[in-house]
């Protein structure tokens, strides 16, 4: 637990980014001690394998930054080049695909963007939870007062877990957040279903824009579906099609995103994407790609929507389609995944029954009781299948190419 440093272990060079937050008092910054640097060591281990160093840490290091050293975490130099990136990415070029803008207020707003299946950036959603007023919004320096001592997530693939003030530490580390091409990002799918973090799932609401979860017909345990993130600037998502088929929305309550969103039938080898293969950083991928996908030489039918996040606005993901996010500063949101009928809903079910076998019977007993229209749906699909001899193939392409791993 990050407290006190012993003697001769304080990090030196450590730092905190100048953040101002109006109505804070400055925290104190939690400094780390070995126990800290083993589990920070072991969680990056666990989050990108393949920049773990070949032979754990050398107890005859007395140096312990030097011992739990991850030096491939910053081998691209992205902190060096990410001046010139956030330039560059902190504009949207004039010629650029842009999503509409939704006032959700608007009596006259509809979620006309989820039968088109295609990108949108909804304003005037947020301004009445508790999360986003003045007089206590989220943020890290927020969160680091409430939540000392609490545990959270890093991802559902590996499910590593840290204190808040040892992740707060450090992204104020020279040696470590601070310095790293792209750094750690909470990414805590188990926020609010236990104290101390239920009270969160209180501080904000499902705008009513959005179409019903229908996976919430059937009762608990559902598939994960909300996430809250934090994430410093360099962190993000790499490029990926959110799971099950379903459709997303990401609120941003803190911070800045930068964002790239591709056409469903964009093919995956032209992004990079290859099965198998790790998920490239999206501060890598912007550095490596962002030119090439905005040039004049890309093709047309793939060109990507733009979007430039800013506090109160949602971003609608709609399924398919193989996005990206960068933190362009420390951000904090909070993000939904649901199932929505007016969408590949056949497509969906087989692959909730390939990925989650489980939930798909309880699920299917429930459409029955509650939808037997979307029922009858499903057994018109298992007729029409049957008789072509189709597989499974056409209906796990979201799952096989990609899932949510970072903020």
């Amino acid at each position: 637990m990050s407290g006190l440093a012993e003697p001769g272990l304080a990090e030196p060079g450590l730092a905190e980014p100048g953040l101002a937050e109006p109505g804070l008092a400055e925290p104190e910054l939690p400094i780390l001690i070995e126990d800290d640097l083993q589990e920070l060591y072991e969680l990056r281990a666990l989050d990108r394998p393949a920049l773990s160093p070949p032979h754990p840490p050398d107890p005859r290091i007395d140096n312990i930054y030097q011992r739990f050293d991850a030096p491939r975490w910053r081998e691209r130099g992205a902190r060096e080049g990410f001046p010139e990136l956030l330039r560059t990415l902190s504009s949207i070029p004039l010629s650029a695909v842009v999503p509409p803008v939704v006032d959700a207020s608007s009596p006259a707003a509809s979620p006309s963007f989820e039968a088109s299946n295609t990108p949108a950036v909804l304003r005037n959603a947020m301004s009445s939870w508790p999360c986003f007023a003045s007089a206590g919004p989220w943020s890290f320096r927020s969160f680091l007062a409430r939540f000392r001592g609490t545990m959270f997530r890093f991802s559902d693939t590996h499910g590593g877990m840290l204190a808040f003030e040892t992740y707060y530490a450090y992204t104020r580390s020279e040696l470590l957040g601070l310095a790293d091409d792209s750094p750690l990002g909470i990414y805590d799918s188990e926020f609010g279903d236990d104290e101390p973090t239920k009270a969160l799932a209180d501080e904000y609401s499902v705008p009513p824009i959005f179409s019903p979860d229908i996976f919430h017909l059937a009762p608990a345990p559902h598939p994960p579906y909300r996430w809250i993130l934090l994430g410093p600037a360099r962190s993000g998502t790499g490029l990926h099609i959110d799971p099950l088929w379903t459709n997303a929305w990401v609120a941003l309550v803190a911070g800045k995103k930068r964002w790239l969103l591709f056409p469903p039938k964009t093919p995956p080898a032209l992004l990079g994407v290859e099965p198998g293969k790790p998920q490239v950083n999206s501060s890598i991928w912007f550095q490596d790609n962002y030119d090439r996908v905005t040039s004049e030489d890309w093709p047309e039918e793939f060109r990507p929507h733009h979007v430039l996040q800013s506090p109160g606005e949602i971003v609608f993901v709609p399924n398919g389609w193989f996005h990206l996010v960068l933190n362009l500063e420390e951000s904090v949101a909070v993000t939904h995944n649901y199932a929505c009928e007016d969408g590949p809903f056949e497509r969906m079910y087989d692959d909730v029954v390939e990925n989650e076998a489980e939930f798909a019977g309880r699920w299917r007993e429930a459409l029955k009781e509650k939808r037997p229209d979307l029922e009858e749906r499903l057994r018109k699909w298992e007729r029409e299948k049957e008789e072509r001899g189709a597989g499974a193939e056409e209906a796990t392409y979201s799952s096989a190419l990609g899932h949510k791993t970072n903020v």
